[in-house]
Order: C-alpha cells, then sequence, then structure tokens
C-alpha cells in the first residue's frame, strides 16, 4: 500500500529524531553519491541546506542507518526544499527496517508516494512499527525520471526503549590502610 504525504511542516513527535547523526545514529551503507558534498550522512545531519545526491543513474542504491538504541519508528519528515530543482525530488520510496544486520532482515514499514513540490517537513507515518536496529531508504523512482536523486533530510520519530537504571555498586570500600571507612 502507498502512502501519501499527510501533514507538510508540521511534525507530530517527541521531538527524538532516531536516524539523526546527533541521536547517535550512524551511516552504515551509502548508495554512490554524485560527489563527496552529496554523500548519504548529509540527509541525517539535521541540517534541511545539506543533503544526499546519487550519482546519476545511482537513485536505486540504498542507504543504510543504524540507530544508536532499538527504536520503533512510528512517523518519517522528509526536506526537500533546497533541492535544486523538482526533478531529483525522488517518487517513490520504500523505508525498509531490520532488527538482524544491516545487510539482512528487512521488512517494508512504509511504501511512500512523495510529492514533488520542493518543501521541507513533507511527513509520513508508517504502516507497520515493528522495534529495529537499521533503517534501509532504498528509492524506487523518480519524477520525472532524470537519472539523479536528492534528500536534504530524513527524520525519523517513534519510541525509544528507557535507559536502563545505573548499577547498583556494593563493594565494601577500604582506605590504603586496608581498613573499612565509616
Amino acid at each position: 500500500m502507498t502512502t501519501a504525504a499527510t501533514t507538510t511542516g508540521t511534525i507530530a513527535h517527541s521531538a527524538d529524531n532516531l536516524v539523526g547523526l546527533a541521536s547517535g545514529a550512524l551511516v552504515v551503507v551509502q548508495g554512490t553519491p554524485a560527489d563527496s558534498n552529496g554523500a548519504a550522512w548529509r540527509m541525517f545531519d539535521e541540517d534541511p541546506i545539506t543533503g544526499w545526491t546519487s550519482d546519476t543513474g545511482k537513485f536505486t542504491e540504498p542507504n543504510v542507518v543504524e540507530l544508536a538504541d532499538r527504536s520503533i519508528i512510528k512517523q518519517v519528515s522528509f526536506d526537500f526544499a533546497s533541492v535544486e530543482y523538482d526533478g531529483r525530488i525522488p517518487k517513490e520510496v520504500t523505508l525498509e527496517v531490520s532488527d538482524a544486520s544491516a545487510k539482512d532482515g528487512f521488512k517494508p514499514i512504509a511504501d511512500l508516494t512523495i510529492p514533488q513540490e520542493q518543501k521541507n517537513g513533507v511527513t509520513f507515518p508508517v504502516s507497520a512499527a515493528v522495534p529495529c536496529r537499521w533503517l534501509r531508504v532504498p528509492v524506487k523512482s523518480l519524477n520525472p525520471a532524470r537519472g539523479y536523486c536528492s534528500t536534504m533530510e530524513l527524520r525519523a520519530f517513534g519510541d525509544r526503549p528507557p535507559a536502563p537504571p545505573p548499577p547498583t555498586l556494593r563493594a565494601p570500600c577500604h582506605t590504603h590502610h586496608h581498613r573499612p571507612l565509616s
């Protein structure tokens, strides 16, 4: 099932971008960029001015980002306002997640049809909210198909498990004279 954008500009989330580099995410598989200025990590750097641009004809090569923690993605948001022209905006994108590895066990959570408008905050819900450690982003098609694809920012929102409490240390404390402290 293909999902169209639900809102633009307003993102209902916990403000924790699960795929942001500042959140501890890391690009582990990168599709071939047009040049170093179009590297995949720029799509996750929280800067809507910089982004990923595929090399000519390489837009179907997926980018994979490893999340900092096992998470459940519930909503995604794309920024396209700074794409050079709307012919570089992807038409169809599939989002896939894995809890196994960066190469195996991927399951689709959203098949998206992107509006061909140069704007930020293009937001979609996912169709399946499942626990994951990796997000794979393969672009299926462009509109019009011209060979290059650009996405300035991709954000994913959802839930992370709560941080475990710190361990309780119960070791005796001794001074250098080997006597317990009172």
